[in-house]
């Protein structure tokens, strides 16, 4: 039995279909990976706000990591709606729940010293 699980977003999934499908996952340590990729042309901030709720209702009584790269969202999506989500972040998570990483666009290193502490720790 795994206790963290790794949710690799690939694709444009819309963000009521990836709420739904982490609501199955209540009960298990989550890292989701790519986040950004939800981010589209029809973003608003209501539905970024239902995902981040939902997270961190999933993270009260478990631990929810969320890895979301901006910068590849941008070569996509364009600023207004990053912005959009930058805003929900920073409106709805306190500071301590939040990190920047380097400005290594890949932030291999990064992750995978995210990824390192949570085998150690999990």
């Amino acid at each position: 039995l795994c206790s963290v699980i790794i949710v690799e977003i690939t694709g444009i999934p819309k963000t009521t279909y990836l709420t739904d499908r982490l609501s199955v996952l209540s009960g298990y340590h989550l890292f989701v990976d790519d986040i950004q990729t939800v981010i589209n042309f029809n973003t608003t901030a209501e539905m970024w706000s239902a995902l981040i709720n939902k997270l961190l209702e999933l993270s009260a009584d478990k631990n929810v990591w969320i890895a979301c790269d901006y910068v590849q969202a941008w070569a996509i999506i364009t600023t207004s709606k990053i912005s959009i989500v930058v805003n929900v972040f920073t409106d709805i998570l306190a500071p301590h729940q939040s990190t920047t990483l380097s400005m290594n666009l890949r932030n291999t290193s990064d992750l995978s010293n995210i990824l390192s502490v949570i085998r150690d720790e999990f």
